[in-house]
């Protein structure tokens, strides 16, 4: 079982890249010394191909906060729909940990000073028939804090979870 991640907003949200990754050609890596497998090598590939090679010096950099804009539509009618109202929505991609939960509360934090709630869904691969539970949450934006983003992110159930963050003191008290 896999699941993804999106957040959702009622503004632009803003994209964030994982500053230790390098997308490369063949002819880039060897260039900076990195070695290329044989596979790659004895393809016939055109070596000057851009974004062949993903490389990062460290494999626990894989798990940075990524943030990159996700077309709405192009989920519609795909096993991994997209739920939220939300006009605008981005593919958000970690791997927790406590300084990365920090990191993302802050990022989110700054956003609602230019919106009115941000939404943070993971949502299992195929659907809730298949035994899957919805865990709503609203937290005020004062409230939210990493250890919300702990019990998301790390728990050991199946469960699929949506919270909203929403600026200032309003909006929490109704149904979500």
């Amino acid at each position: 079982m896999s699941y993804h991640t999106y957040i959702a907003s009622d503004t632009p949200i803003q994209n964030i890249e994982n500053p230790y990754i390098q997308l490369l050609s063949v002819n880039q890596a060897l260039k900076q010394g990195i070695t290329v497998p044989s596979l790659l090598l004895n393809s016939g590939i055109n070596r000057d191909e851009p974004n062949v090679i993903l490389w990062t010096e460290n494999e626990e950099n894989l798990g940075e906060i990524t943030i990159h804009e996700s077309d709405k539509a192009a989920w519609i009618g795909s096993k991994y729909p997209i739920a939220t109202a939300m006009t605008f929505c981005s593919v958000l991609e970690w791997v927790y940990t406590e300084e990365r939960a920090k990191e993302l509360v802050v990022y989110i934090q700054k956003h609602l000073d230019v919106s009115e709630a941000i939404e943070i869904w993971r949502v299992w691969d195929g659907n809730l028939e298949n035994g899957h539970t919805r865990k709503q949450f609203c937290i005020q934006q004062n409230d939210f804090n990493p250890s919300d983003l702990k019990d998301m992110f790390l728990s050991n159930d199946f469960s699929e979870y949506k919270i909203i963050i929403r600026r200032g003191k309003r909006g929490c008290y109704e149904a979500i």
